[in-house]
């Protein structure tokens, strides 16, 4: 019945907020890069380009600006992730650079080699932004197809109308130029789109995983959490309180697992939590005679859910095998090495049965030795007594 329900349920529409935040998360703070690369094109033209003394020293300004501009893009976020008219002064500013630049190299001398006009390569960085970023500005302002292919064009074209107009001619050094310039513009602009598209696949991929653990938590509070309070609602009418308690008890291990399988799922696993709650799960089956008081230790998630399993089968081994008294320590020795001890008043067992390919508590050995610790059995206050020992931190 929960399947069906699940199944038939419509997917995650592919919403705005989860693709700017995906694109933010992915690409970072871009913006400031990009400043810096405007920063290092515009010192490349200081030191090729023919510039007056107060040419060069106003491009020196220039790049403090735009370093400076990067550190605080870097804090708060730059000019499309702020919108409004943000993005159209950087925009604005790549336009006015091939004009600065006419006005600051001496006469005719601009756009003369076939190579790229000058400063050809300040454009590039914000034309690959406009490229990937699918808005302009928080409240998602669309740049279609015709504001694009402008932008494009004029950043293509504009210097070969500078050196018409300031040169008085146009040669085939400046058609080669303008040639370079726009492969360059293009080029960058098919890198933003690509950019843009792996930005929108990975948030539909994330709308995805949340669809599917929307319909495992649906699933999940359907079939376990109802059935059981249905289960205790007819117990409770036929007056049978055992039922009742049973299915309540039911009902705790439902929640006590989905708790566990979320603090198994984080990259950082709490010793203190994944002990508390199998003792919690156990309790009433079993009587802990000692439980450690954890501090605030933490294990990656490998070996937090080594850790859980090695608890849960441990506690579970005292239970089939008869066991009632249990005594769980944990300490972390100066080594960093973290030992969990689990001892019981079962009827014990050879130590050899650790050696044994056949037996869960080979198989769980086996992985802690991969995870550069060891599981073995000690002396202790019971009859069966393990102890397993794993590195805090990975060897070097």
């Amino acid at each position: 019945m929960a399947q069906s329900t699940s199944s038939a349920r419509a997917p995650l529409p592919l919403n705005e907020e989860m693709t700017r935040v995906t694109i933010r998360n992915l690409v970072g703070r871009v913006e400031a890069v990009a400043m810096v690369v405007q920063g290092f094109a515009i010192l490349s033209t200081i030191n090729v380009d023919q510039l007056s003394g107060a040419g060069r020293t106003l491009m020196y300004c220039l790049t403090a600006l735009h370093i400076g501009a990067a550190g605080v893009t870097a804090r708060v976020g730059g000019p499309f992730f702020h919108g409004g008219s943000w993005p159209f002064l950087w925009l604005a500013a790549i336009l006015a650079a091939p004009l600065l630049m006419a006005f600051l190299v001496p006469s005719g001398n601009y756009g003369v080699s076939p190579a790229c006009p000058q400063l050809c390569g300040y454009s590039a960085p914000p034309v690959a932004i406009v490229a990937f970023y699918p808005w302009v500005g928080k409240n998602f302002n669309y740049l279609n197809a015709g504001p694009k292919a402008a932008l494009i064009s004029l950043t293509s074209i504009e210097p070969l109308v500078i050196e018409l107009l300031f040169n008085g001619r146009i040669t085939k050094d400046n058609v080669q130029g303008l040639i370079a310039q726009t492969f360059i513009v293009v080029g960058i602009w098919a890198a933003g789109e690509a950019i843009g598209r792996i930005c929108r696949r990975a948030a539909a991929a994330q709308a995805e995983t949340l669809r599917r653990e929307y319909d495992r938590q649906f699933g999940y509070l359907h079939s376990d959490i109802e059935t059981s309070l249905r289960l205790v609602e007819l117990h409770y009418r036929d007056d049978e309180p055992r039922r009742v308690l049973g299915a309540l008890n039911d009902l705790k291990n439902t929640v006590l697992d989905e708790r566990l399988a979320l603090t198994l799922a984080q990259d950082v696993i709490s010793v203190a939590d994944v002990i508390r709650l199998h003792v919690r799960r156990m309790r009433g089956r079993l009587d802990f005679v000692s439980v450690p008081s954890v501090d605030v230790i933490s294990l990656p998630q490998e070996k937090g859910r080594l850790l859980s399993q090695a608890l849960g089968d441990l506690l579970k081994n005292c239970l089939v095998h008869g066991g009632h008294r249990v005594e769980i320590e944990f300490w972390v020795d100066d080594q960093d090495i973290a030992h969990l001890q689990v001892c019981d008043d079962g009827p014990g067992f050879d130590a050899s049965t650790l050696d044994n390919p056949l037996t869960s508590l080979n198989a769980l050995r086996r992985r802690a030795v991969a995870a550069g610790g060891d599981l073995r059995k000690v002396p202790g206050p019971q009859p069966a007594c393990l102890r397993l020992a794993l590195p805090i931190r990975q060897p070097k």
